[in-house]
């Protein structure tokens, strides 16, 4: 791998805790890049490595599985699934078309708090940018626009964003497409500015010239341009 020292000494005996810890971290170290697309995991190292029973492991696995991120075969090791640039902007595509009717639907009826929470999420996203962890930038992203999918009560939203997020982490690695991460916080503080405003056709138009940019970048990675 190699993979990071043993995470074990967690002090939590809970089946659904470990299943969930072993999740998270797996999940972590594939968007990191840490767990290499295409790379075979042997259980006895996972095992080392997490500092658990295989049992929340296999768990975990099946989970990661089902999200497209690992290849399970009978007989064969684990293998982190490799980066499929088609099947994530055509998801991109799509959440961009359901953040923009979320965004259109709920812009003017927003409340203290949820604004508090765009500005922390916007806050969140700079400061991933300075620190270089674009893990943790696609979740800030998410939770940008969780508060106006939240706001319309639609649970599908949620769940579309927090995929999206899975697929989008492992593209804001360094080198692993040719998004422009550095751009991303000045789109949002401008997707922000609008929002509060109240100006529909202006946070529209930012979200919309980002999604263009985006198309952009997964087709130059389609066609092997990423250095």
């Amino acid at each position: 791998m190699p993979l990071p020292s043993s995470l074990s000494g967690q002090g939590d005996d809970e089946g659904s805790s470990l299943r969930e810890h072993a999740f998270e971290t797996l999940w972590r170290a594939i968007a990191e890049g840490t767990l290499e697309p295409g790379e075979a995991l042997a259980e006895v190292d996972l095992v080392a490595w997490l500092g658990m029973s295989r049992q929340p492991i296999r768990h975990a696995l099946v989970r990661l599985s089902d999200l497209g991120l690992m290849e399970l075969a009978n007989g064969k090791q684990p293998r982190v699934a490799a980066l499929d640039p088609v099947a994530t902007n055509a998801t991109l595509m799509l959440s961009t078309f359901l953040d923009a009717d979320s965004i259109r639907k709920t812009i003017g009826r927003l409340s203290v708090d949820d604004l508090a929470r765009l500005d922390d999420a916007v806050a969140g996203i700079d400061r991933s940018e300075s620190s270089g962890d674009p893990t943790r930038m696609a979740e800030w992203i998410r939770e940008f626009h969780a508060v106006f999918h939240e706001a319309m009560g639609n649970q599908v939203l949620l769940e579309q964003t927090r995929l999206l997020t899975l697929e989008l982490a492992r593209f804001l690695v360094p080198g692993a497409s040719k998004i422009d991460r550095a751009a991303l916080p000045v789109v949002y503080a401008a997707l922000l500015t609008a929002v509060k405003r109240g100006d529909r056709d202006g946070a529209l138009a930012v979200l919309r010239q980002f999604g263009v940019e985006v198309f952009r970048a997964f087709v130059v990675y389609r066609r092997g341009s990423t250095s």
